[in-house]
């Protein structure tokens, strides 16, 4: 009878949060939200002000988030720092407010990969127009042109240049600020979240075929749009949030 009670309580505290999590999904545009034409202005003033750099509205960087080793593809999720992760990819505005959130790729995949596989990357142009964002050096790339990064040297930079990588990095304290007050928040059990996510997977209705698959990227990845249509890729295993004016979970 006490193991019956304990199966009813765990199936009825799962299905409580698979609801909770259906309910934020559909609530993360009202606080996470890209800028307006006016707060671009107002944040490019604020930054320039902190950094010296004309049309900066924000900074992107990543951050891992410790969990468990997970019992399928697990060491995919060892990163660089010998442990296991997910990577939470945050832009963040002058004040430090998350404007955009891409969470769930395996640790031990490259932030610059992450943006390209995100769906920021797909309508950057739409929406920075004139205005870039700081980063550091894992954004070197032409397929960024939206982002500022230092330059690398090893002893030969410029003066200029040095004083420039300095603005940069000045600049982008407000990402890193915002990274440090995240994690001083009490999270939820990130094992407890991939497990509801995987759940939350399994309950997709519709599944349908990427026509470009990523062979370097070889777990696959399922995305559940705030409607109801989802797709299937070969990318990124769960979990996997986009937090934009929709919200994508990828499993």
């Amino acid at each position: 009878m006490g193991t019956m009670m304990e199966v009813l309580r765990f199936l009825l505290s799962k299905r409580c949060v698979v609801q909770v999590l259906r309910t934020f999904c559909t609530m993360v545009p009202t606080f996470i939200s890209w800028f307006t034409e006016c707060e671009k202005l107002a944040t490019s003033a604020a930054l320039r002000a902190m950094c010296g750099i004309d049309g900066i509205i924000g900074a992107i960087d990543g951050c891992h988030i410790k969990l468990q080793r997970p019992p399928i593809r697990g060491g995919d999720y060892l990163n660089r720092k010998r442990y296991y992760s997910v990577v939470l990819q945050g832009m963040v505005d002058g004040r430090g407010t998350f404007r955009d959130i891409f969470v769930g790729a395996p640790g031990r995949v490259h932030d610059s990969r992450i943006l390209r596989k995100s769906a920021f990357i797909v309508r950057w142009g739409e929406k920075m127009g004139r205005y870039m964002l700081l980063g550091n050096s894992t954004y070197i790339s032409r397929k960024y042109p939206f982002i500022v990064t230092p330059k690398r040297g090893d002893g030969a930079l410029t003066i200029q240049d040095q004083q420039r990588n300095t603005q940069i990095c000045k600049g982008r304290v407000v990402v890193e600020q915002a990274f440090g007050r995240w994690n001083r928040r009490t999270l939820p059990d990130p094992n407890q979240l991939h497990s509801t996510c995987l759940e939350l997977r399994a309950s997709s209705s519709k599944v349908h075929s990427s026509s470009h698959p990523d062979p370097q990227l070889p777990l696959h990845l399922i995305t559940t749009t705030s409607t109801t249509s989802t797709r299937l890729h070969r990318g990124f295993s769960p979990i996997y949030c986009d937090f934009t004016t929709s919200l994508e979970i990828e499993g």
